[in-house]
């Protein structure tokens, strides 16, 4: 494990503090180094990750489903970490950076829910239940929903949306991965069909109004235009809609 962080995180160092001082003289330069810099950090993370999961000896040791699942929970969260900080260091990079991790993320994501889900690839769940096979799904789960919270605080809608569905599939599918464990330890045999429950409600949040993004300006006119005709129809319900309007504003 020193080796790989010796071989790789120091060159990832020292490229990212080039980037640094060259930035404010050489943007060319700064850009090519914080390239380096981005790739040597994501081959360190993964190279780590490996040597984790294999006990030390990465040659003997295949990739399991838990561990593809955190290389994707990684590679989701420093993609975040990039496109977050754009604007501090050389933007078109660190952008198509991001966009490249978080779509390697994703894509392993469905990978290795359409491997689950097919019995043709015969994944084996057993190999190392020491490390709780629904971990594969919980953990690129979480990432997702960290990119979901933070693109909905930044107003990004049509980010926040798609991985607010992105994050909802990959919950069920850890929920049913979950479920489907419990029962092959002897529990009820209606646990599976709880799965296609998370599933559903994981498509049918997305059509919750505000829920997966903020409302636009246009949704919020459409939502007062609802409320009056509301009204309309009903009155008595005047006074107690502006004083709710007035607590808001």
């Amino acid at each position: 494990m020193l080796v790989a962080v010796a071989t790789l995180a120091a060159p990832a160092a020292l490229c990212g503090a080039g980037a640094l001082i060259a930035r404010a003289r050489t943007p060319m330069t700064a850009g090519l180094l914080e390239l380096a810099a981005i790739l040597g950090a994501v081959t360190t993370a993964t190279a780590l990750t490996r040597i984790a999961f294999s006990n030390d000896t990465p040659a003997l040791q295949s990739v399991g489903f838990v561990e593809t699942g955190v290389h994707a929970a990684i590679w989701l969260v420093l993609g975040l970490a990039l496109s977050a900080r754009a604007a501090r260091g050389a933007a078109p990079i660190r952008r198509a950076a991001g966009m490249l991790l978080a779509g390697a993320g994703l894509l392993v994501t469905a990978a290795s829910l359409a491997a689950w889900l097919s019995p043709w690839w015969g994944i084996d769940l057993t190999s190392r239940p020491e490390l709780h096979p629904p971990f594969g799904f919980a953990a690129p789960a979480a990432a997702l929903w960290v990119n979901w919270f933070y693109w909905r605080q930044a107003d990004r809608a049509d980010r926040a949306r798609f991985f607010f569905a992105a994050a909802g599939v990959a919950t069920a599918a850890w929920i049913t991965l979950e479920l489907v464990w419990r029962r092959s330890a002897g529990d009820s045999a209606l646990l599976p069909a709880l799965g296609a429950v998370a599933f559903v409600a994981a498509v049918a949040l997305n059509f919750v109004p505000g829920l997966p993004a903020k409302l636009s300006k246009k949704e919020r006119r459409i939502v007062r235009r609802a409320r009056t005709l509301r009204l309309v129809q009903n009155p008595r319900a005047t006074a107690k809609t502006k004083a709710d309007e007035n607590a808001e504003s």
